[in-house]
């Protein structure tokens, strides 16, 4: 294969390489959630080798990192998750088609929108884990300081059109089971 310089336009191809990477770094816990956003949009929007290198930055080659066993997806407990799929429908109509599937359980689960974009939804959720009452309570009255923490956990539903008019929706973030379980099913009925 020829050496592709920096200064060379990148195909779709490339770019769906590197957002696989970049999931992996995601899942792998080397990224969270606003940092993989941000990347993740950086390789779509970029034209040339240099640009889609960036999006990599500080990150072991995909090469260099084993993958590791996931966990799956239907495990209790507030877990990572990325679900791609792909519909003829316009980015704004396959949007709001996920969210007329998954948005009770988000809504249900604790999520309120704070992004809303005619191409990408941000839900966030924050929440006082029970341990921290436990902590409160048996080191009291220090452990008062642990009902300072809140856990924060973030979804976001996002879709792009190619050239082709297919478009590419990604669901990816961190939440419970019942969240996890409506886009997984969603995918599925949809791929």
């Amino acid at each position: 294969m020829e050496s592709r310089g920096p200064a060379l336009r990148v195909s779709d191809a490339e770019r769906e390489a590197a957002i696989s990477a970049l999931r992996e770094h995601f899942f792998a816990g080397r990224l969270d959630v606003e940092e993989f956003t941000e990347r993740v949009d950086e390789a779509y929007a970029a034209r040339t080798r240099a640009d889609l290198e960036a999006a990599g930055r500080e990150l072991p080659a995909t090469s260099d990192v084993a993958r590791r066993q996931r966990r799956p997806w239907l495990l209790p407990g507030n877990t990572s998750f990325a679900v791609r799929f792909y519909t003829d429908e316009p980015p704004e109509r396959a949007i709001d088609d996920v969210l007329g599937a998954v948005f009770a359980r988000l809504a249900g689960s604790g999520y309120e929108p704070r992004k809303d974009e005619p191409a990408k939804r941000i839900f966030v959720r924050d929440e006082r884990p029970t341990w921290t009452i436990v902590v409160a309570v048996l080191l009291f009255p220090l452990g008062l300081l642990a009902l300072t923490y809140r856990a924060r956990s973030q979804v976001v539903v996002g879709a792009a059109a190619d050239d082709s008019g297919v478009t590419a929706v990604d669901i990816y973030g961190t939440g419970p089971i019942a969240v996890r379980r409506a886009v997984r099913d969603y995918a599925v009925a949809a791929g």
